[in-house]
């Protein structure tokens, strides 16, 4: 049994799938290939060389200190540009331009995030929706009284209406049994009709 620690089984694994890999190459790799030349390498090294410029240029500066905004253009040294062309006659030119690149003792300061204050307009942002929420509520609940009030108004003049209905037709019907009843002591036989009386 293999008596290996994780780190070095995990190499031992990758450099067996490595040897059994065919190294024929893809058309990404025709197009786009993985090799870097020395042109490359050569315009790379100027953004290398600046970043490292600002790392060192930031640790260097003590901190809190208010940085001016100051930008610095990067363009790459001559021999690079001949070298690029020689080598990419065939392929496509790639055109050269120079690099604004924002320096990190340009960076406006950053105020510190004060938690309080954050927490307090998260606050107050909270109650104004609630203000918000509860005037329209309030407003709703009005517009509902009010179209309540106006169909109580409707239905209580509906009542009345019916209830002068219902008295002239009380009227109606004591003045039929009065005229019944004279009909009656003036000698006239009425047959009463089982279900009207």
């Amino acid at each position: 049994m293999l008596k290996l620690g994780s780190p070095e089984l995990e190499k031992l694994i990758i450099g067996q799938q490595d040897s059994l890999v065919t190294n024929l190459p893809t058309p990404t790799q025709i197009l786009f290939p993985k090799a870097v030349t020395e042109a490359q390498e050569l315009y790379a090294r100027g953004f290398i060389d600046a970043l490292n410029e600002l790392h060192h240029s930031d640790s260097s500066q003590e901190p809190g200190s208010i940085y001016g905004a100051t930008y610095t253009t990067l363009e790459p040294p001559n021999s690079v540009q001949s070298t690029e062309s020689s080598v990419s006659q065939g392929l496509l030119q790639i055109k050269d331009e120079p690099q604004t690149v924002p320096s990190v003792s340009s960076s406006p300061p950053m105020s510190p995030i004060d938690m309080e204050n954050q927490e307090r307009i998260k606050l107050e942002r909270k109650r104004q929706r609630n203000r918000v929420a509860a005037s329209k509520c309030r407003r709703r609940k009005l517009e509902r009284i009010s179209r309540l009030e106006d169909k109580v108004k409707l239905l209580k003049g509906e009542n009345s209406e019916l209830s002068a209905v219902v008295h002239r037709l009380k009227e109606h019907v004591c003045r039929l049994k009065e005229q019944v009843m004279d009909h009656v002591h003036s000698g006239c036989q009425i047959m009463a009709v089982s279900g009207q009386f």
